[in-house]
């Protein structure tokens, strides 16, 4: 049974810099042709939904099917706005179908104007590599209800729905609907991050529960990772299972290897193959103790983890045409401070190698110990850090929090 959206009011349903609310971004396609020009901050809307915008035009969140309704909404909603020299958002429209403009040109790219956006009181972020029509993007809402997360590459949705997240301490799941807030945003010429928060309690003591999502601004992939903070006195004792379910976006489906934990994305006429996803806190091959599993089944994947004290579970999603068949390889690195071997319950660090280039570090912090820590030769103090290793074995970070 399809309800009626409830009817758009720009001034309950626009957060004050112009972003639609999260919750009503799904059904944008039924009350953006209803808007008229001046109606709320139109420039900051324009501008906002552009840059959700896929390449077909539909905006992040929003079903697709409507996009020459929504692309030609947006082109009257814009076209009495005197938009500033060399604005983005009239550019971005231009190039979206079905009346697609070719040839153009769009503004270097500036720190103070980098591509994407944070909008708080929307409960909205957008992470994008660039203001073309097939950029790469990183879309997350969080409403009452939960998050959801849209992931495009190359303009294309490989994941776009909610982002399942299940926690449970010692057998007992926390509900984890509501109470989601961002604590951190941030883009530079590397790439963009977003991290989302909960805080809670269970009987093991206070506990936190944070989503990261980076987007490399050029690199053709992406990292969304979970970790679990556990502070109570007894806390390391405590048993967590976490599962992350990754939505499988509409046309695409989904495989894992039947030799290692790599799963793989199809979609298009030739199905062909469209990202490789990589769940990091696994193992890459099955056998002996299961900490955890991966499995592809209605239109998702689904991650599942299993530790004591903590947790940290990356997945790596790599779309780079150049590598989409070079053999990979991924493992959980050994976390010392003080010549003391950390646990989960402390810090979490992942490498994953794809060809011969190609060879992320990944880590994150679970304590609030200032010491510092080593993970594969490399020191630092950092709680977030990303970063490439070089053929010699250098540490060039892309992120560090």
């Amino acid at each position: 049974m399809n309800r009626t959206p409830a009817p758009f009011d720009p001034n309950e349903d626009l957060a004050p810099d112009g972003t639609p609310l999260a919750a009503r971004l799904p059904d944008a396609a039924d009350w953006l042709p209803t808007l008229e020009p001046g109606d709320g901050e139109a420039a900051a809307l324009v501008a906002r939904l552009a840059a959700l915008c896929d390449r077909r035009g539909v905006p992040a969140f929003a079903p697709p099917g409507k996009e020459n309704r929504i692309a030609a909404a947006l082109r009257r909603l814009a076209e009495p706005i005197d938009w500033p020299e060399g604005a983005a958002a009239p550019r971005l429209l231009a190039a979206l179908p079905p009346n697609r403009a070719r040839g153009l040109s769009f503004p270097p790219w500036e720190r103070d104007a980098a591509p994407g956006f944070l909008s708080d009181p929307a409960a909205v972020g957008l992470l994008r590599s660039g203001w073309n029509r097939t950029a790469d993007a990183v879309a997350l809402a969080w409403p009452d209800g939960g998050p959801s997360l849209e992931l495009r590459a190359r303009g294309r949705r490989l994941f776009s729905g909610t982002w399942g997240l299940s926690v449970a301490i010692d057998g007992d799941p926390l509900d984890l609907t509501d109470g989601w807030a961002c604590v951190c945003h941030h883009a530079d010429d590397d790439g963009g991050f977003l991290e989302l928060q909960w805080s809670g309690e269970c009987a093991a003591g206070p506990v936190r529960v944070e989503r990261q999502a980076f987007l490399s601004r050029d690199g053709g992939f992406a990292a969304l990772s979970d970790a679990v903070r556990l502070t109570g006195p007894e806390a390391t004792d405590a048993v967590v299972e976490h599962a992350m379910t990754l939505p499988v976006a509409a046309g695409l489906s989904a495989g894992v290897a039947p030799d290692t934990r790599e799963a793989r994305l199809f979609g298009g006429r030739k199905n062909w193959q469209r990202g490789r996803v990589f769940p990091l806190a696994l193992p890459q091959y099955p056998g002996g103790p299961e900490p955890g599993s991966i499995e592809a089944a209605d239109a998702a994947l689904t991650v599942r983890h299993r530790a004591r004290g903590g947790l940290v579970a990356p997945v790596a999603i790599d779309w780079n045409r150049w590598r989409e068949d070079d053999p990979a390889d991924w493992r959980t690195l050994t976390v010392t401070e003080n010549r003391r071997r950390l646990g989960p319950a402390h810090a979490g660090a992942h490498r994953l190698r794809i060809g011969r280039k190609h060879h992320l570090f990944l880590y994150r912090r679970t304590d609030d110990s200032p010491a510092p820590r080593a993970a594969l030769g490399h020191h630092h103090s950092w709680e977030t850090l990303i970063a490439r290793f070089s053929r010699k074995g250098e540490v060039s970070p892309l992120l560090r929090v």
